[in-house]
């Protein structure tokens, strides 16, 4: 929510203190926002039934049927999208002492108005033999740049670093904690991973940014 807050602070007022939300258009067929929340949620269902992701392809088939025009994109690119996560898990699993999914994690910053409570949730934390931690966000749209990640227009995963450093997630606290985005296009590239490491100034700083 923090994202939604420096991007749009009326929207945010709006939705999470009036507690307004748009009307659904129940003619309107799914947008691509659509597509990467049952990838997500075919991701997680993967990770914790162990059931493979191109099996789990009919998931996609029948939330479509209504739409055989988007089913006829949408389907192929979810297959290079389960090619490419299968490639991905065979090379980290010898090293990968095991994987958290949709973690949910917390911790308190105290501020001259007084404590605050930062939550979270990370679509996956991957804890390595040799104590890495990283934090894994999965995305079917745009990756925020460094310097946006830093003014805070795409600081998720530097607010979930903060908390693993700190303890807050169910997982090994770890101080070497790496950041990635796996960019799940299903296009030509299938997918593609981008890493941020070096993260001590930017999680500091981070934290700075939420005490002031």
């Amino acid at each position: 929510h923090i994202e939604h807050l420096v991007r749009n602070p009326y929207g945010f007022y709006a939705r999470h203190i009036l507690k307004l939300k748009p009307l659904d258009d129940l003619s309107q067929e799914p947008q691509a926002a659509y597509f990467g929340t049952l990838i997500h949620a075919l991701l997680e269902r993967h990770k914790k039934t162990h059931i493979s992701l191109v099996d789990l392809g009919c998931v996609i088939e029948e939330s479509l049927k209504a739409f055989p025009h988007l089913l006829f994109f949408w389907l192929p690119r979810f297959a290079r999208i389960a090619s490419w996560i299968k490639v991905q898990e065979e090379d980290r699993a010898e090293r990968l002492v095991r994987s958290f999914i949709e973690c949910e994690g917390e911790m308190v910053i105290e501020t001259s108005q007084g404590p605050y409570t930062v939550k979270a949730k990370a679509d996956r934390i991957d804890v390595f033999k040799d104590g890495l931690v990283e934090i894994i966000d999965y995305k079917t749209g745009m990756i925020p740049t460094r310097h946006q990640m830093q003014t805070g227009e795409g600081a998720q995963l530097l607010l979930e670093a903060l908390i693993a450093r700190n303890g807050g997630f169910e997982v090994p606290q770890q101080s070497d904690i790496t950041i990635s985005y796996w960019r799940l296009r299903g296009k030509k590239d299938k997918g593609n991973i981008k890493s941020f490491k070096d993260l001590e100034d930017d999680i500091q700083k981070t934290e700075e940014g939420l005490r002031n």
